[in-house]
């Protein structure tokens, strides 16, 4: 029976979404050295040729997985990106809901993944800010934005407020996960997410 038009690429969107999976599994948390090609054509059960065939070269690979695990994120960009709640009530949610996503959930592994593939490569730099660093911190800029239209929260540039909560979050969350900080200096996340709330606040509220 001849195949049906379209069934070879539905075949292949869904082979190559099952390699995905595999490799995001084996890459994150990142690797003492990052992979090879063919090292991580093994971790997904093919051979290399095949992953050459759905992916192309070792940074097409990583970046196919950046971009897949941007788009496992989304959901949860469009949850932080939006709030009903007065700015107090928005505030402390939001920070809590990034904390608990970077330290309980350990979203700050794909990160560290991120950066250190990123700073060996201006291509896959360029694809960690584009798929996962910048969502995030559009994401807070969203939020921000409601506030200050509603004029909860004082008119000033979101970008640069939204990295004031992120960073110390992002920070804080590699320090104790990727870079093993929980063993040499424990950090309380909760009591940092009641100073980042304390202070964020305090500065911007109206």
């Amino acid at each position: 029976m001849a195949r049906k038009l379209g069934d070879r690429n539905r075949d292949y969107e869904k082979t190559r979404q099952d390699i995905l999976v595999l490799l995001h599994a084996y890459l994150v948390p990142p690797r003492e050295c990052p992979p090879s090609l063919r090292q991580m054509a093994s971790a997904a059960g093919v051979s290399m040729p095949t992953l050459r065939h759905y992916f192309g070269r070792r940074e097409d690979v990583i970046a196919a997985v950046m971009d897949f695990q941007g788009r496992m994120g989304e959901p949860y960009l469009e949850h932080l990106a939006r709030s009903d709640a007065e700015f107090e009530t928005s505030i402390r949610e939001a920070v809590i809901f990034l904390a608990d996503g970077l330290f309980v959930a350990r979203v700050s592994d794909i990160h560290a993944f991120g950066l250190t593939e990123g700073a060996q490569s201006d291509t896959l730099g360029r694809a960690y800010l584009e798929r996962l660093l910048e969502p995030t911190l559009q994401a807070l800029e969203n939020r921000l934005s409601l506030h200050i239209r509603r004029q909860e929260m004082k008119p000033v540039d979101p970008r640069l407020a939204a990295l004031q909560i992120a960073a110390p979050l992002l920070l804080a969350s590699l320090h104790q996960g990727s870079l093993q900080g929980v063993e040499i200096r424990p950090i309380d996340h909760e009591k940092l997410c009641e100073a980042v709330i304390e202070t964020f606040i305090r500065s911007f509220r109206m």
